[in-house]
Formats: structure tokens, sequence, C-alpha cells
């Protein structure tokens, strides 16, 4: 097998702190020399090799230097999976004021592909000596916030011995492979909208396709935990609220006018909701899919104005008014069923993932009581 049909794993942290392993204590570039053997031994159907495994210490480039830096980073990027060990410890810093190594690695793979990473934390006393107290560094303070503020994929154990660090290794690493086997069969049809039920959407005439598609949403977002549905409404559980989410569909480009205009600016219409919402119940928050590509530059005309938060996203775009309170999920190329629950998975993902679930209910809740001062205005 050529090299370059290896999944490629990248391990993440540092090497030099020390770890009890084989009954003695020992550097944790031991262990993590170990698990990297572990993992390129590991064997597919055939005896066929599966993986290779890049770690560090095995570069000519020494720690401290700009080129190990940079090098690092690079495999990042190059990683079709990274494994974060994080014990608290940030690794070197090319200066008193920036970030350490290792969360310059955490940063990377988030940034260039989030589902690729698990964090794999240390649960020892070293972990707190190391992000808590005056002992705390800088740069490990920093890193800890970052990861707190983070919802990364991560096992629900903790390493406390080099042992129990390779077997949780192993685990987040087969997660690894099964979660991205399952959005890399998903992703492996895109583009491809000219047979199957992709094609039955296309004969829909637009009207049709836009009730088919919002059937689909609502089902979607009712059918995930804790969410229940009414009628056309649909009320999804966050943070100890129902968030009442309005499902609508652009049913053809984004660009042809009388699909776009078949939405139109549905939040203008919020305050005529607020029947619908009990003493618990927040938003709404609306959930648009599109039947094609959406832009950034497209959301800001639908919202109407550019002073807004747009975030480009692998679902499409997220949009978020900070004075009103609106928020907006554009959802692309929801060509067919799958393609569009898929979407409404990403979107989710997204945003437990990034933290900004959190931000969505505070805004859910500002805009509930924005639309019942605007009832108030309109009943008199």
């Amino acid at each position: 097998m050529a090299s370059g049909t290896y999944i490629k794993v990248m391990i993440s942290s540092r090497c030099g702190d020390k770890i009890e392993y084989g009954g003695k204590r020992v550097e944790l570039s031991e262990v993590r020399q170990a698990l990297k053997k572990q993992i390129e031994a590991l064997r597919f159907i055939g005896d066929k090799r599966v993986f290779t495994c890049w770690i560090n210490e095995q570069e000519a480039a020494r720690e401290g230097t700009q080129d190990a830096w940079d090098e690092c980073l690079q495999h990042v990027k190059q990683a079709d999976i990274v494994l974060c060990i994080y014990n608290g410890n940030a690794g070197w810093a090319t200066s008193t004021s920036g970030i350490g190594v290792c969360h310059a690695e955490l940063l990377t793979a988030m940034s260039t592909g989030a589902v690729k990473l698990r964090l794999i934390q240390d649960g020892s006393s070293d972990f707190t000596d190391r992000t808590e107290g005056a002992a705390a560094t800088k740069v490990n303070v920093q890193m800890k916030k970052y990861v707190d503020r983070q919802n990364l994929f991560r096992s629900g154990r903790k390493f406390t011995t080099g042992e129990e660090l390779i077997e949780i290794a192993v685990e987040a690493l087969t997660d690894g492979v099964i979660e991205m086997t399952r959005i890399g069969s998903s992703e492996g049809r895109s583009g491809r909208y000219d047979s199957g039920e992709a094609l039955d959407w296309s004969r829909l005439g637009f009207q049709e396709r836009k009730t088919k598609m919002e059937s689909v949403l609502r089902d979607a977002v009712s059918g995930r935990s804790e969410s229940k549905r009414d009628g056309d409404k649909c009320y999804v559980k966050l943070g100890g609220h129902q968030l009442l989410t309005l499902c609508h569909a652009i049913p053809a480009a984004f660009t042809i006018a009388s699909a776009r205009e078949m939405v139109g600016m549905p939040f203008l219409r919020d305050h005529e909701h607020l029947g619908s919402m009990a003493t618990r119940q927040i938003g709404p928050v609306h959930l648009i899919a599109c039947h094609k590509a959406v832009t950034e530059s497209q959301a800001m005309k639908l919202l109407g104005f550019p002073d807004a938060l747009f975030v480009e996203t692998s679902f499409g775009i997220y949009v978020a008014d900070k004075i009103q309170k609106i928020q907006l999920l554009l959802l692309k190329n929801c060509r067919d069923e799958a393609a569009t629950l898929h979407a409404v998975q990403r979107a989710f993902d997204w945003l437990n993932r990034s933290g900004e679930a959190i931000h969505l209910g505070d805004r859910a809740k500002s805009r509930k009581r924005i639309i019942q001062a605007i009832s108030k205005e309109q009943a008199k």
C-alpha cells in the first residue's frame, strides 16, 4: 500500500512532562512513542496497514525553534485525525506574550476541520497544578480557558497513567474513523444531483418542493432529543428552555427572486408567534433550507443590513443580529431528504461544538422580550 493511502494521525501533546507508565515515572514522550507504535500496528481486512502516525520526537528540528513550531502546525493541517493529549500544559511558546505550541496545534486543528480532532484529558492532580493557582503559567491558563469554551469531541474518561492514556487514545481514534466515515459517505455524493431523490425533488414545482423541504426540516428538528412539534412549529431543548424553531425553505437558487420571495423576511412577523410560546419557551429562531448554495452577501441581503454576525460554516451561514436579536441558520444544498437531514445535524453539532449554542439561547431570550414589546405596541 502506498504511503499516501494511509490515514494520517498526529499526536499533539507535551513530551517532557512526567507520567506513571509501566510501574515507574517516565516522560510522556515514552508513552507517545508506545502509542505511535500501537497505532501503526493496527491492521484492517487482509492484514492491511491503515495508519501512519506522526510525533515530533522523530524530527530533526529542536523544541523551542520557529522551524519546530511551523513543522508541528503543518502536520496538524495534513493530518486526517489529531489526537490532542491535554494534560494542562500548553507547551513551549516562542514569546512570553504568546500561546503555547499545544494550544496553537489545537487552534489549527479546529480551524482546518474540527471533526478530525479528539481531545484526551489528564485526570491527575498534575492537571490542576498546571492550570490553577499561582504556579499556573499564563499560557497554560489561556489554553484551559479556550478548551473550556469549546465543546470538543472528547472521551468521557480521563487518564492518570500511560496505560490508560493509550487505551483511551485508541478508543478515540476508532471513534474518529467511524465519525469521519459517516461524514464521508454523506459528502461523497456531493455535487451529484442528477439521479435518485435529488432528481425527484428537482422535478417538483416551487411550492411542492418548498413544502417537501419544510416537512423534512420539521421532522429533523422535532426528532432531536427532548424536542417536540406542534403543527408547523418545533421546540428544541436548549439550556433548560424550549427554543421555538420556525422552518422555511427557498426552493431554488438564492438568486431567483420568485423563490427567495416565498420566504421573504420571516423575522418581521416574529411577534405573531408570541402566542405559541409558553413561559419557558424562547425565540424564535429561523431555520431556512436553501435548495442550492448560499453566500454571506446573500444572507446579508436577506437580513437587510450588514452590521450583524455572519459566520460561514460547513452547513451554510449562521446569522445573528446584535441589536434586534434576530437569528437565522441558512442550510445549503438541501437537494434531497438525506442532504437536508445532514445539514440540520451539522448545524446543531456546530452550535454545540463552537459554544455558540449558549449565545443563541441568550439572544433567543432577548428576542422573546423584544417581540413581547412589539406585540403590546401592536395591540394599542
